[in-house]
């Protein structure tokens, strides 16, 4: 029987370098988000742990420090088989019996309440506390950590696969994931009460998308979690969790509920005459039964309801549009800050911009080129693939080569690319350089030090990049879709009674002529206007991007959640 121990733990002094990433999911008493989490903490034990303060060390730490003096009884997730040994389900097994654990009624909800932080700034209020199950695939560092281990978690390589692609048994990674994710709020002591059958499930595309179909077929027509909700946030609806559809039994779900993931390749995506394209469908599950949903943007939850953005799913998410919303993610504002940006060569701030000029220079010196102030540079950071638009930048770069600009790249990914930017680094040595790989220092002084961010993006969920650009005074040139529609407003100079607003610069259609017409506008703009453009920057650097700003929105679609009846099907 595959299982799982689950002790408490208190902290953890250490992260070991060594460990393999692991997948947990964190049930938090109040709104939160990872920005807030601090730093990861990995852990090497086979164990599921909670803890009240700190993240996890290794095992050793795990197990020894305990209350009291007296360590503390585990549970096991076993899975329960029929008589062929699929999985029907599995359950939270107490190894002492013992209970005494406070009710969820006997805690009482705190309401909103003013609150300043340590500098004396009014935080964003938050209207009510809820026992929210948050599922992750990565470990943070907050309190009432609840990390889900097994063998199957052990391995180099990052949560969904390796070098070699997504790992062969992520179905059951995922799938162990989100049964301890609906067992442990019933019968673990978090914060010191169980959370009970009154909490909401927050899940993250679709390897965490079985909560919602377990809440829907295995608890509620036994009424249990009847008062839970669920809502699935969708990251990028191109990845979808589909697996051949005799797999279904290993999901633990009734038979009854085969309708619910079934999916079904059209005939020009089945691998041979014979395929009959018949496949399970986690995230389309998930859409099926989770009370509500959103998308990274509100831009985004348009797009995913159409032929072009939807995968097979914009008729099912277009008829769910009524619990269907947007918003946009959160920066951590204390890592991206210009004003204190440790990795940069001068400080600077929307009241004082004369350190951006001396980022721009270093950022010049360090790279090999000509170090030209005046000259207009223009930034790229991303993976080196078709969704970012890279081939587009590819086709416009001779083009592009012939204005007095300097373009600077920072990425990875297809290695066609990888050696096409090394080549036109060769050949345009006092314009173009290009860096291979990711490195996190060189990513914020590209960001402080360019006057331009380029996003050509086929689709964007949300975009991070341009949000820090905006924040670090570069201005944003972006493909009109997703996220980046949302967050980049188009510079008008003619608004405001000639004072202009805009934050950057859109383009649409995508395509050489019209990523160029913005570029050489932007341009322009830098060279001729400079009182627009510092106001384009002073803009961009004043809007609110952080998660205090997205918790508010949060914290809305919360409440909608519990208005709402849950999912009965």
């Amino acid at each position: 029987m595959q299982s799982l121990r689950i002790t408490q733990g208190r902290s953890c002094p250490s992260s070991p370098k060594s460990v393999n990433t692991h997948l947990s999911f964190l049930p938090i008493a109040q709104l939160g988000f990872a920005y807030l989490f601090g730093e990861r903490c990995k852990k090497a034990s086979l164990t599921l742990v909670r803890t009240e303060v700190g993240g996890l060390g290794n095992s050793r730490d795990g197990l020894s420090e305990v209350q009291n003096g007296n360590e503390e009884k585990g549970l096991i997730l076993g899975a329960e088989r029929d008589e062929t040994g699929s999985v029907i389900g599995f359950n939270l097994i107490s190894q002492s019996g013992d209970d005494g654990i406070e009710s969820p009624d006997d805690v009482a909800i705190d309401m909103a309440e003013e609150t300043v932080d340590a500098e004396g700034r009014e935080k964003a209020q938050t209207r009510v506390n809820l026992n929210i199950v948050l599922l992750l695939l990565k470990q943070h560092h907050i309190q009432r950590q609840v990390f889900v281990d097994n063998p199957s978690y052990h391995r180099p390589g990052n949560p969904y696969g390796d070098s070699h692609g997504a790992f062969g048994d992520n179905q059951f990674r995922f799938t162990l994931l989100c049964h301890a994710a609906c067992e442990a709020p019933l019968v673990l002591p978090l914060g010191g009460y169980n959370y009970g059958e009154k909490c909401l499930f927050l899940a993250n595309d679709w390897h965490a998308g079985l909560v919602p179909v377990l809440l829907a077929a295995k608890y509620r027509p036994h009424g249990v979690y009847k008062d839970a909700r669920s809502l699935l946030v969708i990251h990028n609806l191109a990845h979808q969790g589909v697996e051949p559809a005799v797999k279904y039994k290993n999901f633990g779900l009734p038979p009854e509920w085969y309708g619910a993931l079934e999916w079904v390749f059209p005939t020009w995506a089945r691998t041979h005459a014979l395929d009959t394209g018949e496949a399970v469908n986690v995230l389309k599950g998930a859409i099926v039964t989770a009370d509500r949903i959103l998308t990274v943007s509100k831009g985004y939850s348009w797009e995913i309801t159409t032929v072009e953005g939807g995968y097979g799913l914009h008729e099912l998410l277009s008829s769910r549009r009524s619990v269907l919303d947007g918003i946009i993610n959160g920066i951590d504002v204390s890592e991206w800050d210009p004003s204190s940006d440790e990795h940069i060569a001068d400080h600077y701030s929307v009241d004082d911009l004369s350190g951006k000029v001396q980022c721009k220079i270093a950022l010049q010196k360090e790279l090999g080129l000509p170090m030209r102030p005046d000259c207009p540079l223009i930034g790229f950071i991303g993976r080196l693939d078709y969704q970012k638009g890279i081939d587009l930048i590819r086709w416009a770069v001779p083009d592009l080569m012939e204005d007095d600009v300097q373009f600077v790249m920072l990425g990875s990914g297809d290695p066609l690319y990888e050696e096409w930017m090394r080549a036109t680094e060769s050949t345009y040595r006092d314009k173009f350089r290009g860096w291979v790989g990711f490195n996190v220092p060189i990513s914020h002084r590209i960001t402080a030090g360019c006057d331009i961010l380029l996003m050509p993006s086929r689709f964007e969920p949300c975009g991070l990049n341009q949000l820090y650009a905006m924040r670090y005074g570069t201005v944003p040139v972006v493909h009109c879709t997703g996220g980046l529609r949302d967050t980049v407003q188009t510079f008008n100079p003619y608004a405001e009674e000639g004072f202009g607003e805009g934050t950057g610069w859109t383009f649409s259609p995508l395509s050489k002529e019209s990523m160029l017409a913005a570029l050489r506008l932007a341009v322009k703009t830098y060279r001729d206007h400079k009182l627009s453009w510092e106001g384009i920057m002073k803009r961009g650097m004043e809007r609110d991007y952080t998660w205090e700003n997205a918790a508010i929105q949060y914290e809305e679609v919360f409440e909608w959640a519990f208005i709402d009846q849950p999912y009965v099907g």
